[in-house]
């Protein structure tokens, strides 16, 4: 739903546009969310990279 929130920015005013979009629509929204530097997010993204991914099977509706 956050990422679905921050895709779906609206239309921005002049002032606004000076702002990553992206970041304005988070805060506007309530997400949190934090800056970091290149090699801060180069560690996050590893870390997130060595989980593995689990996959859910999915299931198809069936009508009776």
């Amino acid at each position: 739903n956050e990422l679905q929130a921050i895709l779906t920015r609206p239309t921005l005013s002049t002032a606004e546009q000076r702002i990553d979009g992206l970041l304005l629509t988070a805060a506007r929204n309530g997400i949190e969310f934090a800056m970091h530097t290149p090699a801060q997010a180069r560690e996050i993204e590893n870390e997130i990279n060595s989980h593995p991914v689990v996959r859910k099977p999915v299931q198809m509706l069936r009508f009776n």
